[in-house]
């Protein structure tokens, strides 16, 4: 879990109070504001990684029934979600930690996670669309 500051942890909140999850498309900022109190930052084919306000980044298989969610405790997970998060929410750039000695970037995506397959943007299959891959894990 990552330590933040009251503003940072008000930012979060009040970026999750904003989100819009009115609309049938919105389905995974719906379970992250409604289910989880979670800021939405990264995701793949498999699961979706979220920002609470008390630091702590909640993963969930969104094609699991019952909405189940785990604190993520890998570094280079957390790392990679960050990172990713970052791009997206430029404020959360001072809570992205080190990178772990044994995280390697990714070079079939070149850390975006992204790889575009028959036309279409999917997540990269060589980091399961995170950017980063832990050394020696495939």
């Amino acid at each position: 879990m990552t330590v933040l500051l009251a503003e940072q942890s008000q930012w979060i909140q009040s970026s999750i109070d904003a989100m819009r999850v009115d609309d049938p498309g919105h389905w995974p900022s719906r379970v992250c504001k409604e289910r989880f109190n979670a800021l939405p930052l990264a995701g793949n084919s498999i699961y979706l990684w979220a920002l609470r306000p008390d630091g702590s980044l909640v993963c969930f298989d969104h094609e699991a029934f019952g909405w189940h969610s785990e604190v993520e405790t890998d570094p280079v997970v957390i790392y990679a979600v960050m990172r990713q998060g970052a791009q997206k929410y430029p404020e959360l750039r001072t809570l992205i930690p080190e990178i772990p000695s044994d995280a390697r970037r990714c070079d079939s995506c070149d850390g975006t996670g992204i790889a575009e397959r028959d036309g279409r943007t999917v997540s990269c299959l060589g980091c399961n669309g995170l950017g980063w891959y832990k050394e020696g894990a495939w």
